[in-house]
């Protein structure tokens, strides 16, 4: 014991960086008073505190951070392959989604949008890019809507 019966101070000093004994000018009833406060604090409920700040400042983050995650279903029901997925909120000018080599002839695959543009409207027309060359028509759709599924 640093202190004697004001060991408890010794906490303090090293997890908030107060200068040895300066706890000493504290009023010698309430070093007693906080030093019998600290001896009855079970280990049970500090544990219990711990915990309920630790969820308090996590569960929050973690259900914010699926909540916003736009996801729809591609199916290329053509003969070619799709090289390229392309969206336009105003069907003048266009972004691509990262399908990698493509998406060939009877296959489908889930694509999820960018966090990035979750401030952007639900409703974006989409066109595909085919092998060829060849590009379909562009058509609008709704990405907020749960389940969407697309054919090219």
């Amino acid at each position: 014991m640093r202190y004697g019966r004001a060991s408890v101070f010794y906490f303090f000093e090293l997890f908030f960086c107060i200068a040895p004994g300066s706890w000493r000018v504290l009023d010698s009833a309430l070093l007693n008073q906080l030093n019998y406060k600290m001896k009855n604090l079970s280990l049970g409920k500090t544990l219990l505190l711990a915990l309920s700040v630790t969820a308090a400042i996590i569960l929050p983050k973690i259900a914010v951070a699926d909540d916003n995650e736009y996801s729809f279903v591609l199916h290329n029901t053509t003969d070619e392959k799709i090289t390229a997925l392309m969206v336009s909120e105003d069907g003048e000018k266009w972004g691509k989604f990262d399908i990698g080599d493509g998406l060939k002839a009877g296959e489908s695959a889930k694509l999820v949008w960018n966090k990035e543009t979750n401030s952007q409207a639900c409703e974006q027309f989409v066109k595909a890019e085919f092998e060829g060359g060849k590009e379909s028509k562009p058509v609008k759709h709704d990405f907020c809507k749960e389940g969407l599924e697309l054919g090219f």
